[in-house]
Order: structure tokens, then C-alpha cells, then sequence
């Protein structure tokens, strides 16, 4: 496994990419790599210890293979009361305006804090210098949508 002894991470580069400006380099992106490839690649096992220990060794695993941005998603669908019509084959609760209206919006936000805080914590207490995470909040308004409704109400609403 190549070492970058003397690399620097800076994820303006990603950034500059994003708006369409030339960066210094050209950087490396993944939305996302599985915790299998991270271990493979590692020697390493991300699994069995701590919060921390996981995101230091998640957070090294970017840093050594020369990426100035680190691929964090926390995903909010599996956190959706009344949720699972993405993934099951069963109709959505949201099947009516009055359905629409009385869902508990308001929960989402202490749902997610409640599930993802300790992990959003140590991914900054790992997160190497010049680096920042990109990703935030897994799953798109559609699929969020299609949680809720089931993918059949979604069509007709």
C-alpha cells in the first residue's frame, strides 16, 4: 500500500472541482466506500471496537490513500417513523392529505441528532487536518418520499 508520507490533504480541491474552478490538484473522490474494502485495503478491522477507534481508522484509511475529503452519510430513512415502504414491499403511511398533515415532521431532526451525534463527533475528532467530510444526511428527498408514500402512492400523488 503506497504511503503519502509527505501528503497534505486540502479539500478546497474537491471544492474548487465542485464549482467548476481549476484546483492546485486534482482530487480523488468516492461517494462512498464499504467498510470491507476500507478493512481489506487496511489489514485492519473497523468493526468490534469503540465509535472512536472506528472513525480513526476510517478517517486514516482517506488520509492514506491520498483523498483531501473524507465520505461520511448518516442515513435518515431507517429513522423515518411509520418509514419502510423503500425497502419492503408494503404500502406507505402517507396514503391521504390527513395522513400528510399530521406526520411528525418535527421529530426527524431529534430522531437523527439522537442516532448520528456520537459518530458526527468522532468523525471531527479524527478528521485529519485540511480535510472535511462530504456527504451528511443519506437518501434524497425522493427516496425519503417513497419511504413514506410506498412508490405506488408516490405515482399517483
Amino acid at each position: 500500500m503506497p504511503e503519502y508520507k509527505n501528503f497534505k490533504p486540502d479539500y478546497r480541491n474537491l471544492e474548487d472541482c465542485a464549482r467548476n474552478k481549476k484546483p492546485a490538484r486534482v482530487p480523488l473522490y468516492e461517494h462512498q466506500i464499504s467498510d470491507s474494502i476500507i478493512e481489506k485495503v487496511l489489514d485492519v478491522k473497523l468493526s468490534g471496537g469503540d465509535i472512536d477507534d472506528y472513525y480513526k481508522k476510517y478517517c486514516d484509511f482517506y488520509l492514506k490513500m491520498g483523498y483531501d475529503t473524507v465520505s461520511f452519510e448518516a442515513k435518515i430513512v431507517p429513522l423515518l417513523p411509520h418509514g419502510g415502504a423503500l425497502t419492503n414491499p408494503e404500502p406507505g403511511y402517507i396514503d391521504s392529505k390527513e395522513r400528510l398533515d399530521s406526520y411528525p415532521f418535527g421529530e426527524i431532526k431529534d430522531l437523527f441528532i439522537k442516532a448520528y451525534d456520537a459518530h458526527f463527533r468522532a468523525l471531527e475528532k479524527h478528521m485529519p487536518c485540511g480535510m472535511k467530510a462530504i456527504g451528511g444526511a443519506g437518501y434524497g428527498v425522493f427516496e425519503i418520499a417513497q419511504d413514506l408514500s410506498g412508490y405506488e402512492n408516490l405515482v399517483f400523488i
